[in-house]
């Protein structure tokens, strides 16, 4: 009785004996392939828990920053930061906050 691959691949589809030589010899690839997916599919789900994090500490430190200030004086610096993107530049050079992840090695050598 043959097995579901060869009733599969044979049979349904039609495959001659050498098309099926030819497919067993891609299937090593196709499982590393699969593999490599999964792999990939995991780091995404890895990042993606980073950024949450992320995210949750910049609104935390966001909310810090603004708890002092009244809800007017808030909309100001809102209004202010969006109009004032190279003022916010400077002062990211001059707090030493990198604009890109490439800096990032330039600021920890001069840490």
């Amino acid at each position: 009785k043959p097995g579901l691959w060869k009733t599969l691949m044979s049979d349904e589809i039609g495959l001659d004996d050498t098309q099926m030589k030819k497919l067993l010899r891609c299937r090593e690839k196709v499982r590393d392939t699969k593999n490599e997916l999964l792999e990939i599919q995991n780091r995404l789900i890895g990042l993606r828990k980073l950024m949450n994090e992320h995210l949750a500490k910049r609104y935390k430190l966001l909310d810090r920053l603004l708890e002092n200030l009244k809800p007017i004086q808030a909309a100001r610096f809102f209004l202010w930061v969006s109009k004032n993107s190279s003022c916010m530049q400077m002062l990211q050079t001059v707090w030493k906050i990198p604009e890109r992840p490439s800096d990032m090695a330039t600021v920890k050598m001069e840490l």
